[in-house]
């Protein structure tokens, strides 16, 4: 096990950590590297370029006078790349290093928009088609090209999210195409990883809001689990079967055996663990690994249950705390948020709703920049070759898989599909409302801190939602007099519907879900609800996950087979990757009247069906006082989040009630998703 140093002095210690428990968490300010260019780096780059073109241009002092100055301007520029490019980040390809510095180049000197100067009523573009571009990978899924953004850049301004010159634009469509260079270097003992990461990526790393005393011990195992990054996977042994009418029982399990056969390239250890928690104290039990076996290997060569105290229990321990930070990243965050939810919503507003529909306007800072994103997204995390491939242990042929796989691997509602049996329209009422959701988690013995909490936030988002949809709907005949909402509805549900081989064979869709208005207007509004939840709390609590990519002795997308951290090739990488969340997006918490008040957004005329409705420039009472009162809530609590946070981090505090949670807290969401 690599042993624990002390930090830097240029870097803000954020957990002490008990000796043996890993490597201190660390916050901004963050070391401060720039481009790279030292003083030192530019003598190295011009005087080597010198020693290294005159020879050249002395054995073609013969030939053609044309040769030599195409040498000149072609020849030194490229000697020159080339020496800065080995200059910096010595265990990364050119890749990484190239999308580091243009990732650097985009975030530099950018502010934090705001609703009032970034989310103009005259940016918001008409109802049309959208020009779409198929995703690798994902079965029937398509995300719109970047410049079909509507919030983009006015004159003088310039984008906090992707390139929009056509340079640029060519540029970041080609740099996966980039050869990829595996480097073994490893941490040498001592060395401190995170330090390591920091010192190349940390001034575009993100904020690390989540705090944890211990990485590597048993009880922080419990705090992975129960109250950081996999306590939305938390589930019981058994579940309980509404067919056969079967209580839920056993202990709590986190399972990422899954992903457990999917084949990984050379040298490094394939993904997979169910970690079980004893149902009453919540202290880990065992761990039962999965491994790639063939059908004719023994039993044990197919699956072992590791207990603590094993000789290899802090190695399966590791094992398993990064194949469930693969597995979320992967399905949950760039699968589930990005190209399903996030992405068929902001279609589906930009298609189906005109510029002046009071739905799109309530959606405009809930799809701020998502189109950009994703496109980003598509570009430097799907694409073959591009770094989330490169982050992840799998082959090519693993990578396509796992996507393959991704839709019934995704929590929260969906995997309730086999448990609720024929009944579709208690699935896809369970998939939207999730306070139903949580009532059945509850039923199963399911009832944890982040479940409450995030409950909390969702009946919040809700409220708001319904105030404002009664803003402009009296009663739910009205709604379902909406032709346009009709379309946004059904289109949302008929994408999602078919994104797997299986739902397009059984021709599964929305026909005889909604029959009523009142079916509409519960469909509706939990629509609804559910993005909004799901770009802010879900994203911050599956995609802001700085803690984990900064340190790959706690967590690695990809490690040497029976080593306990990631190479130094995997630090950089991971922590790249994490930095494109650092993109700064609008706060979801605004001052009424302040710059991040989006109100304005609701001023008339709106138009239903034709009709004008409210006064050009002027905001409706009722739609201000939605948002006012929803504001509010978010203050209420932030309160109680603090309070939760304070109590749990006291000295009276015991296990497991002694861990505190930042991923719901309104003080950190956003109104959008960053990458």
């Amino acid at each position: 096990m690599v042993a624990r140093t002390t930090p830097a002095p240029d870097c803000k210690v954020l957990s002490v950590n008990p000796a043996g428990s890993g490597f201190p968490t660390v916050g901004p300010p963050y070391m401060k590297s720039g481009y790279y260019c030292t003083a030192m780096t530019v003598l190295i780059v011009i005087f080597g370029s010198i020693l290294l073109f005159v020879p050249l241009l002395s054995a073609e002092a013969g030939a053609m006078v044309l040769v030599a100055v195409l040498s000149v301007l072609l020849g030194l520029p490229v000697l020159m790349l080339t020496l800065y490019l080995n200059s910096f980040a010595t265990s990364n390809d050119w890749y990484t290093k190239i999308l580091i510095l243009s990732y650097k180049f985009l975030l530099f000197g950018r502010r934090v928009p705001t609703a009032k100067q970034d989310m103009a009523v005259r940016m918001i573009r008409p109802k049309r088609s959208l020009q779409l571009v198929p995703i690798k990978y994902a079965m029937n899924i398509s995300v719109p090209k970047g410049s079909e953004e509507e919030f983009k850049p006015e004159q003088g301004q310039s984008s906090n999210v992707s390139l929009t010159s056509s340079l640029g634009v060519a540029f970041e469509e080609n740099l996966y195409r980039l050869p990829q260079k595996i480097i073994w270097d490893r941490f040498a003992p001592g060395e401190n990883c995170v330090q390591y990461a920091m010192s190349i990526v940390g001034d575009a790393y993100p904020v690390v809001n989540t705090v944890f005393k211990e990485k590597l011990t048993d009880k922080a195992l419990t705090q992975f689990c129960f109250f950081g990054i996999g306590a939305h996977r938390l589930y019981r042994e058994q579940m309980g079967d509404a067919e056969k009418g079967t209580p839920a029982s056993g202990d709590y399990v986190v399972r990422t055996n899954q992903l457990a056969t999917l084949p990984v390239r050379e040298g490094l250890d394939s993904y997979g663990g169910d970690a079980y928690f004893d149902y009453e104290t919540w202290r880990i039990k065992k761990i039962v690994r999965r491994f790639p076996a063939a059908p004719w290997d023994p039993p044990e060569a197919k699956e072992r249950t590791f207990y603590p105290g094993d000789p290899e229990w802090e190695y399966v321990k590791f094992v398993f705390r990064s194949s469930l930070f693969s597995l979320v990243t992967l399905v949950d965050h760039l699968y589930g948020i990005h190209m399903q939810v996030g992405n068929f919503v902001t279609i589906a507003q930009r298609e189906q709703l005109g510029a002046n529909h009071p739905i799109r306007r309530f959606l405009a800072p809930f799809c701020y920049q998502t189109i950009s994103v994703n496109d980003n997204a598509r570009n430097n995390l799907v694409n073959p070759s591009s770094m989330g491939p490169r982050n992840f242990a799998f082959t090519d042929e693993g990578v396509a898989m796992a996507w393959a796989a991704a839709p019934s691997l995704i929590t929260s509602g969906v995997e309730l599909r086999s448990w609720l049996g024929d009944d579709a329209k208690a699935y896809l009422a369970m998939l939207l409302d999730y306070e139903k959701y949580i009532d059945y988690l509850r039923q199963n013995g399911i009832d944890t801190p982040y479940r409450r909490q995030s409950l909390d936030f969702w009946l919040s988002m809700k409220r708001f939602v319904e105030d404002y949809v009664r803003c402009y709907y009296k009663t739910q005949a009205e709604l379902a007099e909406d032709k346009e909402i009709w379309r946004f509805v059904l289109s949302i549900m008929h994408d999602m519907a078919f994104t797997t081989a299986a739902h397009l064979a059984e021709g599964v869709g929305s026909g005889g879900m909604i029959d009523t208005p009142e079916e509409l207007y519960f469909f509706l509004v939990n629509l609804l609800t559910r993005y909004c939840y799901v770009v802010t709390a879900a994203h911050e609590h599956v995609g802001t996950v700085s803690v984990y990519a900064q340190d790959v002795s706690f967590t690695a997308f990809n490690w040497p087979k029976d080593e306990l951290c990631g190479t130094k090739q995997t630090a950089v990488t991971s922590a790249t990757l994490m930095a494109f969340t650092s993109t700064p997006m609008p706060k979801l918490m605004a001052e009424p009247g302040s710059d991040g008040d989006w109100t304005h957004l609701f001023e008339g005329p709106l138009e239903i069906n034709g009709r004008e409705l409210g006064s050009a420039g002027v905001v409706p009472d009722e739609a201000r006082s939605a948002f006012n009162s929803f504001q509010a809530r978010l203050k209420v609590l932030s309160d109680k989040c603090d309070a939760f946070n304070e109590a749990a981090q006291s000295k009276e505090a015991e296990f497991p009630h002694c861990f505190g949670m930042w991923q719901t807290h309104p003080r950190h969401l956003e109104t959008a998703v960053s990458v």
